[in-house]
C-alpha cells in the first residue's frame, strides 16, 4: 500500500510540473507594452495606432490600445484639458478607435 502512495505522489507531482511548465510556455498572450506617452503620440501621428481605450482616474489618464499589427500597449499622462481636443483631432486624423471609459 505504501508503494502504492509513492507512486501516485510521483505522477502527481510529474503532472504538476508539466502543467507549471505549459502554462510558463503559453502564458496569458494578453500582454500590453507599455510605452512613454510622447512615445504614443509619436505613433499616433505615424498612423501605427488601430484602437485606444481612454479611462480618467482623478488626474491620470490610462490608455489601452492596439497597434495595426495586432499587438497591444498601455501608457499614461496627467490629465490636461486640452487631452480630449487633441485625441480628437489625432483620432480623426489618423482613423483611430476610440472607446473612452466611464470613470
Amino acid at each position: 500500500m505504501k508503494r502504492l502512495f509513492q507512486n501516485l505522489g510521483f505522477y502527481a507531482l510529474v503532472t504538476l510540473v508539466i502543467f507549471g511548465v505549459v502554462s510558463f510556455i503559453t502564458g496569458t498572450g494578453d500582454t500590453n507594452t507599455p510605452l512613454a506617452y510622447s512615445e504614443f503620440l509619436q505613433r499616433v501621428q505615424a498612423g501605427d495606432v488601430q484602437t485606444v481605450d481612454v479611462s480618467v482616474e482623478g488626474l491620470t489618464i490610462n490608455v489601452q490600445g492596439a497597434f495595426k499589427n495586432g499587438s497591444k500597449f498601455s501608457t499614461r499622462s496627467l490629465f490636461l484639458e486640452s487631452f480630449g481636443t487633441d485625441l480628437k483631432s489625432w483620432a480623426q486624423n489618423n482613423g483611430v478607435v476610440v472607446k473612452v471609459e466611464p470613470p
